[in-house]
């Protein structure tokens, strides 16, 4: 018995430090293999034959070193963009619109004559974009109807848009852009005319150009919360020559702040406040300040006249909220213009809600401060079945606004004050093609001669891609 006791404790021993030995061999979970380095690299000279399993087990260990390498790489923000090249993008959009001035006071007839209905292409544009070697940017954008131009001038051709080159996240200053930009100022403006939600913009927008030559930058917190965008901006080069000369070019330095304190939800919930400002040095003396109805064509109803200065401000605020289906957004604006003679002072402003009868919400950009394509939860489509007719009906959007104008302060005859009322219904068939139809009602009040009124109606058909 004594005998039998201590045979079976030698064999527990035994198991017991062939056990240790095991767990000894197994490296712990997440700690790094060590292989000692070669102490005479010489002697790896000749033929060396191994096994295929110790040949996969090596291939198996570079493997495994290639793939933390590269994370490392990754998680310290730097990787190689020497091979890369640019990866490039087309696209373009086509709004065509017919506008009709069903209603004009005896006022209006005699200040503008019989204001004529028009059916135009409002937009036929092209672009081509790309981004390559980690950071670099273009776009090259261009406009085959020239926007802003009057026919009745005999300027004709292709329009520069959006054309520059750029680079991304670059330190402190964030995203860069040299070229032909839009200003930042204006959220209204800002916004693509794809994802406005009238035909038109509203008319305090014109009281700042829409693009510049010059050069634009933006950067934002890490949380995106604040934005700061700005830029500074040769006066005036013309869209059709694509040209300005002259030794005075005139400056101008622009810029706004951006927060947005509230956002929830990927922005179907989101509180955006901006104050914008701008320091103007005209190059050529001469500034004036006029706006048509919210159309693109028709007479421009109120107007400021020339005025000899060759600098002006600019100031204002911006505020946006988003709640579910439902939305509210605002600016107001004002203009100082130093006279040769006089100082003048201009104001303007919009508000207007909108809600989408179908759910949706308006998408913002947050890291750009502006608001984005739509996609409906159901797009536009009609299937036949064996039941019948199955239809989807996209998204169904009812928009109202009302803007004001004042010039009053201008030496010109048209000087004055325009307000406006619209109203609008936005169908969108899918995220890229949409209808809109808007009413508008605009009256003006003059410093000479008696107020009018004049009414239109506008329809759109949209696609971009």
């Amino acid at each position: 018995m004594t005998r039998h006791s201590r045979r079976s404790t030698a064999r527990l021993g035994f198991l017991l430090l062939l056990a240790a030995a095991s767990l000894w061999c197994i490296p712990p979970v997440g700690a790094q293999e060590y292989y000692p380095p070669v102490a005479d690299p010489a002697s790896l000279a000749g033929t060396v034959t191994v096994n295929a399993s110790t040949l996969q087990s090596i291939l198996d260990r570079l493997d495994t070193l290639e793939a933390r390498m590269q994370k490392e790489e990754q998680d310290s923000g730097w990787f190689d963009t020497s091979g890369q090249k640019f990866k490039n993008k087309i696209g373009g959009r086509i709004m065509g619109d017919y506008v009709m001035f069903p209603h004009q006071d005896a006022a209006s007839l005699a200040r503008f004559g019989d204001i004529q209905n028009y059916a135009e292409f409002r937009r036929m544009r092209i672009f081509f974009s790309g981004e390559g070697y980690g950071v670099f940017i273009y776009k090259f954008d261009l406009g085959f109807e020239p926007e802003g131009l009057n026919p009745n001038d005999g300027q004709s051709g292709v329009a520069i848009k959006d054309m520059y080159i750029g680079a991304k996240e670059v330190p402190w200053l964030g995203r860069i852009e040299l070229g032909s930009v839009k200003e930042p100022y204006s959220l209204e403006m800002l916004t693509s005319s794809k994802y406005i939600k009238f035909m038109e913009r509203a008319m305090p927008v014109g009281f700042r150009p829409t693009r510049r030559v010059g050069f634009r930058a933006k950067n934002h917190t890490a949380d995106q919360s604040i934005l700061v965008h700005w830029g500074v901006f040769f006066d005036d080069v013309d869209d059709i020559e694509h040209e300005a000369i002259g030794d005075n070019q005139g400056l101008s330095l622009i810029g706004r702040l951006v927060t947005t304190p509230y956002y929830c939800q990927d922005g179907r919930y989101l509180v955006h406040l901006g104050v914008m400002g701008a320091w103007s040095d005209d190059r050529d003396n001469q500034v004036r300040f006029r706006t048509r109805p919210e159309t693109h064509e028709g007479p421009r109803l109120v107007d400021s006249g020339t005025i000899v200065a060759d600098t002006y401000y600019d100031m204002g605020f911006q505020g946006a909220v988003v709640w579910g289906p439902a939305s509210i957004q605002s600016e107001v604006f004002y203009k100082r213009v130093l006279g040769t003679t006089q100082n003048y002072d201009f104001y303007g402003a919009y508000i207007f809600a909108s809600y989408f009868l179908t759910g949706e919400h308006r998408a913002y950009k947050r890291q750009n401060g502006y608001f984005d394509r739509i996609h409906p939860l159901t797009n536009l489509w009609f299937v036949r079945t064996a039941d019948g007719l199955d239809v989807g009906w996209g998204a169904w959007e009812l928009a109202a606004r009302w803007s004001m104008y004042d010039v009053r302060q201008g030496p010109g005859v048209n000087a004055g004050v325009e307000n406006n009322v619209a109203f609008g219904v936005n169908w969108y068939w899918n995220p890229h093609m949409r209808m809109m139809l808007d009413w508008t009602h605009a009256w003006t009040s003059y410093n000479i001669g008696p107020n009018n009124q004049v009414d239109i109606l506008g329809m759109r058909f949209q696609v971009d891609y």
